[in-house]
Order: structure tokens, then sequence, then C-alpha cells
């Protein structure tokens, strides 16, 4: 049965919800779970066929040896990490969701402007403004 490589946040319990379990048991049907490692090399490549993909360092020789990968799905902010020029070269596809590069950058703005004015002490100051 080939392997389908999922990140680490798929086992965290905070986050289990029956949708989510139904999307894992079809991807069970699939082929067999595995977990992504920090770093991909040849000796994780094997009857892989797809990976969520966390921020995991997918090497060059790790696509060199993965005959069977299609595609491999970045879950969360950012692409660098799946090394887009090696999939390309083994034509595997990447997916990224840039939906959240919107989100991350707004809370950057807005933890960057909170750092100039702190919130907290700017709230004080409106409602007692003798203290």
């Amino acid at each position: 049965m080939p392997n389908i490589m999922l990140t680490a946040q798929f086992q965290n319990a905070e986050f289990a919800s029956s949708e989510r379990e139904q999307g894992l048991e079809h991807l069970r049907s699939l082929g067999t779970l595995i977990p992504e490692p920090a770093v991909l090399t040849a000796e994780h490549a094997p009857d892989l066929i797809a990976s969520i993909a966390s921020s995991s360092v997918y090497t060059d020789e790790f696509y060199a040896a993965a005959e069977d990968l299609r595609i491999v799905a970045r879950w969360g902010v950012g692409f660098d990490k799946v090394n887009i020029p090696g999939a390309t070269r083994y034509g595997v596809i990447i997916t990224v969701t840039p939906v959240h590069m919107d989100a991350v950058a707004e809370y950057a703005i807005a933890q960057w402007m909170a750092t100039l004015k702190p919130p907290l002490p700017q709230r004080r100051l409106l409602h007692h403004p003798h203290l």
C-alpha cells in the first residue's frame, strides 16, 4: 500500500473534529499515513505518493528518490522549504494556500503597531487620565 506523509499538526488532539477524522479516514483508504520528519531524504521516499507538508525541509535527494510522489500540499504559511525547483525537476506538484499569508501579514503589522503604542496603557490613560 502506498504511503501518505502528514504533518504532526494532524495528530494534535486540540483540533480533533468529526470532519478532520472523516478526512483522515479517506486518506487512510488511499494509503498508509506516516509522520513527516524534520528533513526529508531518500530514505523517506519509498512508496510515498503524497505529502501534506509543514515546515520540513524537502531535499533534492528526496525528490530524486521519490519516484511515486505526485503532490506536496503545503500546510501553513510560506513554501521555501518544500524546494520548488527540486519538485519541478521531478514533476511533483506543489500546492499552497495563499490566503493565510494575508492573515499572517495583518497580524505582524498589528503586533508592530502595538509595540509603537501599546493598547493597554493607552486604554488606561483614556479611561483614567489622572492615574
